[in-house]
């Protein structure tokens, strides 16, 4: 996802249409892609019988996002005058997390 949002950045205004298709299947596959993994994960270390409201309330935190993530990215774009801070400020998260995941798995595959 942080790659999808630095290419996309990257992107040039006469740039195929063709590339960019292709690079929006790519970005949104790696944007929704996790849900699934989550959802499994959080019903996984809920407690006893508190599955359904472990994820509920996990959900409404995490689709937070949904309704502010357009307006902060507005309000980026809008601040710096182009799309491109929105999507290189989006790669920051995205690649914190998929450090974060890295080296979680590295420290358990080495005790």
């Amino acid at each position: 996802m942080a790659l999808s949002a630095i290419a996309n950045a990257c992107l040039a205004p006469a740039a195929p249409q063709a590339l960019v298709l292709a690079l929006l299947v790519a970005f949104g596959a790696s944007a929704t892609g996790w849900n699934g993994v989550y959802l499994a994960e959080v019903a996984r270390l809920a407690p006893p019988g508190m599955a359904s409201a472990a994820t509920g309330g996990s959900l409404a935190i995490t689709f937070f996002g949904v309704v502010l993530g357009p307006m902060v990215f507005g309000g980026i774009a809008s601040a710096f005058g182009s799309y491109r801070a929105g999507y290189l400020l989006l790669a920051i998260p995205a690649a914190c997390c998929a450090w974060l995941l890295a080296k979680t798995r590295s420290d358990g595959a080495s005790s």
